[in-house]
């Protein structure tokens, strides 16, 4: 593998992982009432950090879900790392990340889970869920069947779907923290392309030349 395609799937997999973790504590803390994966989770939490930081009397606030998600990212960020070498890693990067990066925030805002809480009508929620779909059935074109248009449009395709979804929860809620979804969505969205990209490059010239 190239130095470049190396340092594009480091910076792939590191933001994958943060966005990913991102998604599954959000819909954890809000779709799941005292959910036991996050109180397993928190266990080094709240055994250890947070009584050594009380010694020292450090009080952080509402930072609990933060300390939670980079907890997750850097576990699944160090795993990533440990099982790149397997077969199944590069499958996951280049198959499942793409789809995660578009969908996985717009599917969290809509029922059943709906983690923003907007009131939106049957005909809207349905009309969203059919622009995912669209936009699920685009990555499955660009990633199966080698299809997909020019970069420049693909970006403004991309920047549309994340508009959307930006446009939506910036007018029903007015919380600018719901953008860090959208930035994260939509890099990692960026980032899994030009990876894909490079690793088709990669085994086409490997391929040249062992033929």
């Amino acid at each position: 593998m190239r130095k470049s395609t190396s340092y594009v799937r480091w910076l792939h997999e590191f933001l994958f992982s943060t966005y990913f973790a991102l998604l599954v504590v959000t819909e954890e803390e809000t779709c799941k009432a005292g959910s036991i994966f996050l109180k397993r989770l928190g266990y080094p939490l709240n055994e250890y950090v947070y009584p050594a930081l009380m010694r020292y009397h450090i009080h952080l606030p509402g930072s609990h879900s933060i300390a939670l998600w980079w907890l997750l990212a850097v576990t699944f960020f160090v795993a990533l790392r440990l099982l790149g070498r397997f077969a199944f890693t590069t499958v996951l990067l280049r198959n499942v990340a793409g789809f995660v990066s578009v969908a996985g925030f717009p599917i969290l805002v809509l029922p059943p889970c709906n983690i923003t809480g907007l009131h939106l009508s049957y005909r809207i929620c349905i009309l969203l869920y059919l622009e995912i779909i669209i936009s699920i059935i685009y990555i499955f074109l660009y990633r199966f069947r080698g299809w997909a248009a020019k970069v420049a449009l693909s970006v403004l395709l991309l920047a549309v779907h994340f508009g959307i979804w930006g446009w939506l929860t910036w007018q029903r809620i007015g919380i600018s923290f719901w953008t860090i979804y959208l930035l994260l969505g939509f890099c990692s969205a960026l980032l899994w392309a030009e990876y894909f990209r490079r690793s088709g490059e990669n085994e086409k010239a490997s391929s040249l030349t062992t033929a």
